[in-house]
């Protein structure tokens, strides 16, 4: 997993790093090394979400399930 110093220490040397006014080089690569990290994380809980098992079928999907069964008979 990439840490957020791992991310700034490449950032910083990056001469495309997009530098809004009144920000340092420091700064802007600080901000969008939380920001790039933040988002790994995020993405990483948001797979985990796909993949965890599913949960009981609630009573009211059961029934449509059968009598969607009952149709196809």
């Amino acid at each position: 997993m990439p840490l957020a110093n791992d991310i700034y220490e490449t950032l910083i040397k990056d001469p495309d790093l997009d530098i809004m006014e009144g920000q340092t080089r420091h700064e802007a690569a600080k901000t969008e090394a939380e920001e790039r990290t933040r988002q790994h994380y995020n993405n990483v809980e948001a797979l985990s979400l796909a993949s965890e098992p599913l949960k009981k079928i609630s009573p009211l999907k059961q029934f449509i399930f059968y009598v969607s069964k009952l149709n196809k008979e």
